[in-house]
This record gives C-alpha cells, sequence and structure tokens, in this order.
C-alpha cells in the first residue's frame, strides 16, 4: 500500500514539476487595459512586442494629440453640416494603456480579460437601466409622443454627432502620425492653378488666329 502510495506522490510531483518547467519557458503575457479616444475601456492580453508597440504608439499619438484635435476643431467649424453646433472636444481623450497583471500561464490570463468583460457588460446593463429609468422619470407616465419623438431625435443627433467628431479627430491624427504637417487643401482649391495656366494658352490661340 505505501509503496503505490509513494508512486502516486512522485507522478504527481513529476507532474507538478513538468508544468511548472513549462511555465517557465513560456513566453510572458501581459493582460492590459486600453483606453480609448473616445473613453471606452477594453482588456486584451499582449506579447512583449505588441506591448512596446502598442506603447510607442500611443506615446506618438500623445505628442500630438493638441495638434489633431484643433485641427479636427477647425474642420468640424468649416463644415457646413455641422451648423452652428460646438466641436465636444471634452468627449475626446488621449489613449491610454495599462498592464494590469502578467503571467506564463494564458488560461490565466484569459480568466483575468474574461472577469474584465463580465464586469464591463454589468456595469453598461446598469447604465442604459438607470438611463431609461431616468428618462421616464423626466417626462412622466403623461409625456406625449411628440415629447418622447423630440428626446429621442435628440439622443441620435447627439450620437451621431460623436461619432462624426470622433471619426473627424481619427482622421487628423492619422494624417500627422503619417508625417502631414500641413492641412488638406479645401475641395476645388486643387484645380484653380490648372485653370489659371490654362487662361494664357487660350490667349496665344487667339493671337495666331
Amino acid at each position: 500500500m505505501n509503496i503505490i502510495k509513494s508512486i502516486f506522490i512522485a507522478g504527481f510531483m513529476s507532474a507538478a514539476l513538468t508544468t511548472a518547467c513549462l511555465a517557465i519557458g513560456a513566453e510572458i503575457i501581459y493582460v492590459v487595459e486600453l483606453s480609448d479616444h473616445d473613453k471606452t475601456v477594453t482588456c486584451q492580453t499582449m506579447t512583449k512586442e505588441e506591448l512596446k508597440t502598442a506603447t510607442d504608439d500611443i506615446k506618438k499619438e500623445a505628442s500630438l494629440f493638441s495638434k489633431a484635435l484643433a485641427a479636427a476643431d477647425k474642420a468640424w467649424k468649416e463644415d457646413a453640416n455641422n451648423g452652428r453646433k460646438s466641436f465636444p472636444k471634452s468627449a475626446i481623450a488621449p489613449r491610454a494603456i495599462k498592464v494590469k497583471t502578467q503571467t506564463r500561464n494564458a488560461e490565466e490570463a484569459d480568466k483575468v480579460v474574461a472577469k474584465f468583460d463580465d464586469k464591463v457588460s454589468k456595469m453598461q446593463l446598469r447604465k442604459e437601466e438607470d438611463a431609461e429609468a431616468a428618462k421616464k422619470g423626466r417626462f412622466g407616465k403623461n409625456a406625449s409622443k411628440s415629447e418622447l419623438d423630440a428626446k429621442k431625435k435628440a439622443e441620435i443627433e447627439r450620437t451621431q454627432s460623436m461619432e462624426t467628431a470622433k471619426a473627424l479627430f481619427q482622421e487628423q491624427m492619422d494624417r500627422l502620425k503619417a508625417g502631414g504637417t500641413e492641412e488638406p487643401a479645401a475641395e476645388g482649391a486643387a484645380a484653380e492653378p490648372e485653370a489659371a495656366a490654362e487662361k494664357p494658352a487660350k490667349k496665344e490661340e487667339g493671337k495666331k488666329h
């Protein structure tokens, strides 16, 4: 009986030692939180190289953030479709990255990500429920259809404005990251020099006749 017990213990220790050795030789997995320009936060795993690439990219964006925001604000104001609406600067923030933990165990890393995602999902659900309750509280049970429609329209317009602003900012950020220093020329500006160059040619043709 003691022999069987000894064999079992020896086998267990051997398996544990093998697992430990594999873990030591495995690549380090970083579990990070990524905050986007619209302030949404996601969680994911990265290798050491991926973490360095992401960190360097975010640092570069940080140095260009003010310029990109100013360029997006200017482009927003020049777009007649935005009317008198102000560019929502406060809704756009620099991207950020934070390491939550690091491990050599892929399963452990995945559990951390899954736990974060579950927490975010529950928070989002509560946020939607609170927003719905607040909307009912503002209008009450006797709210007319026109009042509800007006509120819904305002929320849709706000969401669209936010999406437009975010896309506009990202366009300017990408331009600056690619090495752009001057703002893109307005439509039709490039065609003016060509039109001006054609005029002398037409005058010369007239002289020949």
